[in-house]
């Protein structure tokens, strides 16, 4: 499905692939991607669209038969319109590019910058109410901006696997604390201790998970066969599952991802979550990866937290297509009652 020439005509060939040709290239091309994050995976994108009863094109700027930039987008139909349709807990629904290979500077970012401006004329035609997260080393969004997209700045926190930030004084005073009282790291695959852990969490915290037990066992099953979660529990010195969290990471690449996480309430004093997370970036570490996305930090107390980590506060953009005067009212009514 090519899309025709837009007002202003590209080098660049813009297409929806089809299915052999996901199978084919498309998890390949993400792990070369500067860009590399589980989101973007084949395996990400089948079961978390499964979970809402979307549907998943592939888009792909070519130059010849290179693919110069690729993006997933989840759909359904409805009213006679193809609606996007933002996947639940995810955290990012880039655009990725290609991996870098020399050349100057200069050259690379005219290409990102005419693949981008390409892309979003494309999906703009094609899909209502597109709404993206790119991830943070995306930090050029003028190209959407260009075509009418509208950028809005978002928040994360990272931690430096290579060279780690020094952790708060709170912070280790809580490492020592859990270490004393014999708190253990375990890696054990447990969905049913996690998701005790995580619907406390929720009724402590009064947020919703978006899925049933049922379609979170189901996705994070899938994620775990197909290599991209894993889990990291802490223990106190009786055995008891305190602190839980999943991660998501492609294995070869540079960065992990933290996904959900929840602790129970009776240790919370004891600082077993900060505790966690460092264990957790040890282990991430160790699996190879440079970087640990916290995957936000929009709220004070969420980013004071992780702040206190040694992590580093960045920023990403969140890029919506245009809307009608009546889409921008029933987004508004949206976000008020979100």
């Amino acid at each position: 499905m090519n899309e025709p020439s837009a007002e202003e005509p590209s080098r660049f060939e813009v297409r929806c692939l089809d299915p052999a040709e996901v199978d084919a290239r498309w998890d390949a091309f993400v792990t070369r991607s500067d860009q590399a994050n589980p989101f973007a995976t084949r395996a990400w994108l089948r079961s978390a669209a499964e979970t809402v009863g979307a549907s998943v094109d592939h888009w792909v700027v070519l130059k010849g038969q290179e693919w110069i930039a690729g993006l997933a987008i989840p759909f359904r139909r409805a009213f006679g319109s193809v609606v996007y349709r933002g996947l639940p807990l995810a955290a990012y629904s880039s655009v990725l590019f290609r991996g870098s290979e020399g050349g100057s500077s200069s050259s690379a970012e005219s290409e990102r910058l005419e693949a981008g401006r390409t892309l979003a004329r494309a999906l703009a035609r094609r899909y209502r109410l597109a709404s993206l997260m790119l991830v943070p080393s995306i930090d050029d969004v003028r190209a959407w901006q260009w075509e009418g997209w509208r950028a809005i700045p978002r928040y994360t926190c990272t931690l430096d696997l290579t060279a780690p930030g020094r952790p708060a004084d709170s912070v280790r005073r809580h490492v020592r604390k859990c270490a004393e009282a014999g708190v253990t790291f375990d890696r054990a695959w447990d969905l049913e201790k996690f998701w005790s852990i995580l619907d406390e969490t929720r009724e402590r915290q009064g947020f919703k998970v978006s899925l049933s037990r049922a379609s979170f066992f189901a996705l994070a099953k899938s994620l775990r066969d197909a290599g991209l979660a894993w889990m990291a529990t802490a223990l106190s010195a009786g055995g008891e599952a305190v602190s839980s969290q999943i991660v998501l990471s492609v294995p070869g690449t540079p960065g992990a991802f933290m996904w959900v996480a929840g602790s129970r309430r009776s240790h919370l004093a004891s600082g077993v979550s900060a505790w966690l997370m460092l264990e957790i970036a040890a282990e991430a570490g160790r699996r190879g990866h440079r970087f640990w996305d916290l995957c936000g930090a929009d709220y004070p107390n969420i980013a004071r937290f992780k702040r206190e980590l040694g992590a580093t506060l960045g920023h990403y953009f969140q890029v919506e297509a245009p809307r009608s005067a009546l889409e921008r009212w029933v987004m508004s009514v949206k976000r008020r009652h979100a």
